[in-house]
């Protein structure tokens, strides 16, 4: 697994999502992957398995999965930079 690869298409798929949010670091961890997303002064992360990743990569899988999970995270990016009233 070619980590460039897997950065490049989060990045891909994180601006497909939201234009306003950042894709600051992809990091493999024994686990899998976390990426890191920001959005304004915070940021929030996603863990994502190995399996998932290996999937999508290197077999050309399903993006719907991840679209899910770093969906979630914009979401709340988006939640948290929404000014209080």
């Amino acid at each position: 697994m070619e980590l460039n690869k897997v950065e490049e298409e989060m990045k891909k798929i994180v601006e497909a999502l939201d234009k306003n949010t950042r894709l600051e670091a992809v990091v493999e961890d024994p686990g899998g992957v976390r990426v890191i997303l920001s959005k304004g002064t915070h940021s929030d992360r996603a863990d994502l398995s190995r399996e998932l990743i290996e999937d999508f990569v290197e077999k050309g899988g399903s993006v719907h999965e991840l679209k899910k999970a770093l969906g979630k995270v914009i979401s709340k990016l988006n939640r948290m930079s929404q000014k209080r009233r």
